[in-house]
């Protein structure tokens, strides 16, 4: 042991060498009693779950969310655990960690080693990461649940939605990666293949043309701009025409989009050499429905 180096990549006036082994314990005991008395300062009120979907909330005379955030991304910045800072920049900034992951007083308690004492949710099985999301994303996760990919258990949440990514994002849906991570070895593995099975030519991140979550994605309510940020259909089956034919049948107003109209960028005469489909017209749906059953089948 004679020799030993220790280098925490701290800086605190001169480094660590040549540290013998009696020296090295008590470095590491004082490290530890260090974040002991650090987490044991917060306490129970300043670490502990908020409950369901917590978001910030004021307790104490703190608002909670953002302090327990800032407890959080003192070793969560990825050099002393993984790098969750994304996480203030995603739709999810304003919930606390601990309305996901549950209590982190005894998680901060222990120092965070081996990642003990806390919910991770890429540990969860598929079942237990759903119900967890849907305490708050009851409508989409319902609708998921209806898909193959949660009957046959290959696809939970997180395996699309990183809440901790922020704006730097998973895998891009936009340029079709997030899909084809799986799909490119099911038989999607070119844009011959993809142009096959969409007829329309391959441009995801351009004209937004064979981009899979315009047609599998389909908003629920609604249709054409400002539908992008609501719940959208997570089943991830296409939603036929008839869908918006039997809505205007029944006089529902707005009509709701399917995957051949009323979807934000898509036919809609964003795109000069699309044609437009207007999908609060009954007789365009009609054709849409036929054309649909021709190249899919009968829903």
């Amino acid at each position: 042991m004679e020799g030993l180096s220790v280098n925490r990549g701290h800086s605190f006036g001169r480094s660590f060498r040549a540290v013998p082994p009696y020296r090295l314990g008590t470095f590491l005991s004082l490290s530890g009693l260090i974040v002991f008395v650090a987490a044991s300062s917060l306490g129970t009120e300043g670490c502990q779950y908020i409950g369901p979907g917590a978001s910030v909330t004021n307790v104490g005379g703190w608002t909670a969310g953002s302090r327990l955030r800032d407890v959080c991304l003192v070793c969560h910045n990825g050099q002393n655990a993984p790098d969750v800072t994304g996480f203030l920049t995603g739709p999810h900034k304003n919930q606390a960690c601990e309305g996901c992951h549950g209590s982190g007083y005894l998680h901060v308690r222990n120092g965070g080693r081996g990642g003990l004492f806390i919910d991770d949710l890429n540990g969860l099985m598929t079942v237990a990461s759903r119900l967890l999301c849907k305490r708050c994303h009851g409508t989409e996760v319902t609708g998921f649940e209806k898909s193959d990919h949660a009957t046959e258990k290959v696809l939970s949440c997180p395996g699309c939605h990183d809440v901790h990514a922020g704006a730097r994002g998973a895998p891009s849906a936009v340029n079709n990666n997030m899909c084809l991570r799986c799909h490119r070895a099911r038989g999607f593995g070119n844009d011959e293949a993809i142009e096959a099975h969409t007829h329309h030519p391959v441009d995801p991140d351009g004209t937004s043309a064979s981009r899979c979550t315009k047609c599998h994605l389909v908003p629920l309510e609604g249709s054409g701009p400002g539908t992008e940020n609501v719940s959208h259909e997570h089943s991830l089956l296409t939603v036929a025409p008839l869908r918006s034919i039997e809505a205007i049948d029944a006089g529902v107003v707005p009509v709701p989009a399917n995957s051949c109209a009323g979807i934000a960028g898509c036919h809609d005469g964003s795109v000069s050499t699309a044609p437009v489909f207007d999908v609060d017209n009954r007789a365009t749906d009609l054709l849409l429905q036929a054309l649909f059953e021709e190249w899919y089948g009968s829903p």
